[in-house]
């Protein structure tokens, strides 16, 4: 009988891990036919907004790549805090050679929120004229068919649409661990809640209705969370509608990447959650492998299994399943991702009692304290 909770929660621990990559894989393979915007006559403006700060040079073609997009009715809204920006040069060059886009670059930041973001874009809402408004990260590939892909999924029910994105091209072992988080861990739990009718939106890429924030002064009613993403979710649900995330998630190529990058990242995102959604953020320290580990250690104990063979049977079967979703969705894996998994999921659990914790971080050159949600550039406060 003391075997019989061990066994329980290894099982449920495995159900989940199989149901939400079934649940992934069919989500990516059945694309969705708008019941609004399904027919390409009925395709109505869209204004796009693209922050710009801090993108490394193999960044900026990500951004560029936002004038291949082939949709009838749209304008590109580029957005820096001021005319030193790295790499804007290569940007006017491709706003005067493409005449046939309607772009333009904007400079300055208002002081909203405590959220660099917002202030950066808060600019783009007064000069965007299409009634669905568009913010994407500039570090993201745009594909030809991105508002298609942002618009497929939009029937009467939905407030907003969203993309997971996905990390491509990993160079070295710290990109693979970004990929870990990314693909098969962040983005596998999204779409699956987006399944169940429970999605919440990612701030790399966000369609929205601009009614949904007009009485809330425009994007500065998005400044009552430190996450812009979070705070569209909660006035979406507010207004009883939903949050949907494409069936073809946008690509982040990731080049390579250092352990204090990867770590302080998902560090904030996981402060970030925990501010936002606390109970979500209390269930993710269930969500490695430890949970299956841990329960199988303890079963193996009590009925006389080799402990080294149920590990090893547990982390291959777990990680396997990561991988058979990967290759079926067409995701990056190689053999290198199967330890970048396990330093993931270490890194998951040593970030999870710090970010309960810790409520301070520091994002492009600010300092962010979400207890009090003030922010303090790292030049006036150094320390």
């Amino acid at each position: 009988m003391e075997s019989a909770p061990l066994a329980a929660i290894l099982t449920i621990a495995f159900m989940f891990h199989f149901a939400t990559a079934i649940v992934t894989a069919r989500r990516l393979q059945a694309p969705s036919v708008s019941r609004i915007y399904g027919d390409p006559q009925r395709r109505p403006p869209v204004s796009l907004i693209i922050p710009i700060a801090a993108l490394e040079r193999s960044e900026i073609e990500t951004a560029l790549s936002a004038f291949d997009i082939l949709y009838p009715n749209f304008e590109l809204l580029f957005c820096a805090f001021d005319e030193d920006e790295p790499r804007l040069a290569s940007l006017r060059q491709r706003i005067a050679a493409s005449p046939h886009v309607q772009a333009k670059l904007l400079i300055g930041r208002a002081r909203v929120s405590a959220n660099p973001k917002l202030d950066n874009i808060e600019k783009a809402w007064t000069a965007a004229q299409a009634e669905l408004i568009a913010t994407v990260d500039g570090n993201v590939v745009f594909p030809p068919d991105l508002i298609d892909r942002l618009l497929a999924v939009w029937d009467d029910s939905t407030g907003l649409s969203t993309s997971a994105p996905i990390g491509v091209k990993p160079l070295g072992l710290w990109a693979e661990v970004e990929c870990a988080f990314l693909n098969t861990f962040h983005a596998r739990w999204q779409l699956s809640a987006d399944y169940l009718g429970g999605g919440f939106a990612n701030g790399k890429a966000m369609l929205f209705r601009r009614d949904l924030l007009v009485d809330r002064g425009g994007l500065r009613g998005l400044s009552f969370d430190l996450a812009e993403d979070s705070a569209a979710t909660k006035i979406v649900r507010a207004a009883n509608l939903k949050v949907r995330l494409v069936d073809s998630p946008l690509e982040q190529p990731l080049g390579r990447r250092s352990m204090a990058r990867v770590w302080r990242r998902q560090l904030r995102w996981a402060q970030l959650r925990r501010r936002s959604f606390p109970f979500v953020f209390l269930c993710e320290c269930l969500t490695t492998a430890a949970t299956p580990l841990v329960a199988g250690l303890g079963l193996a104990s009590l009925v006389g299994w080799s402990s080294g063979w149920t590990l090893l049977s547990i982390a291959t079967a777990w990680y396997g399943v990561e991988a058979a979703l990967a290759w079926s969705v067409g995701w990056p894996w190689t053999r290198l991702s199967f330890v970048a998994c396990v330093i993931r999921d270490g890194m998951a659990l040593a970030i999870w009692p710090i970010a309960l914790a810790k409520s301070r971080y520091l994002w492009r050159g600010n300092f962010i304290d979400a207890s009090n949600q003030t922010c303090v550039s790292a030049s006036e406060n150094p320390l």
